[in-house]
């Protein structure tokens, strides 16, 4: 009873870090069906970023994404002072995440709903499908590497072709309030920092 506990708890301190099980497996093909090769957007300003491979409206079909976002309702003073945050920068946004990933299921249509409460300019974030080994579709080694992303969900804010900052996996203090503090440029260490 006591190595399945301690088991339990390994696999849950890995979580998204880790690669998926079989189940997972199944449970993204299935879901990839609603991802798209490739995004529209061509107006992507930075050579490190990685050509999206699914739209937010098709990321808004997938079964986990309403029932995820459903009840999440940010406190409004956060979103007017996130939505006045990004209005002073010039932002184009990655978002890497896993279908498979319970985290990116968790924390991705939250984000999503935060941008839309702001009014953010969608055309600005980019969309990436990673597989269980983070594998980032459409990129060389070397500009994967350069990205950096170990776990999932990883959203890299871009000003001038250059990221500014980024969100790794999990909130430090709300995903609202985290998201306020990249945005408005102030000193943010994601959890793994």
């Amino acid at each position: 009873m006591k190595k399945a506990l301690i088991v339990t708890c390994l696999l849950a301190l890995v979580s998204c870090g880790s690669q998926q099980t079989a189940l997972e497996n199944t449970e993204q093909n299935s879901e990839n069906e609603v991802v798209q090769k490739r995004s529209k957007r061509d107006n992507i300003t930075s050579p490190l970023l990685a050509k999206g491979n699914i739209t937010k409206e098709n990321l808004q079909k997938l079964t986990w994404y309403e029932p995820s976002v459903h009840g999440y309702n940010p406190d409004e003073a956060h979103v007017k002072e996130l939505a006045k945050a990004l209005k002073k920068h010039n932002y184009n946004i990655d978002v890497y995440f896993g279908t498979w990933c319970h985290d990116s299921r968790r924390v991705v249509p939250k984000f999503v709903n935060l941008l839309e409460k702001t009014g953010f300019d969608f055309s600005h974030v980019n969309f990436v499908s990673v597989n269980g080994r983070k594998e980032i579709p459409n990129v060389s080694p070397e500009i994967a590497a350069q990205l950096n992303v170990h776990r999932v969900p990883t959203i890299i804010f871009y000003e001038n072709g250059k990221e500014t900052e980024r969100f790794v996996e999990r909130a430090k203090e709300s995903l609202v309030q985290d998201i306020i503090k990249i945005a408005s440029g102030a000193e943010y260490l994601d959890s793994y920092e």
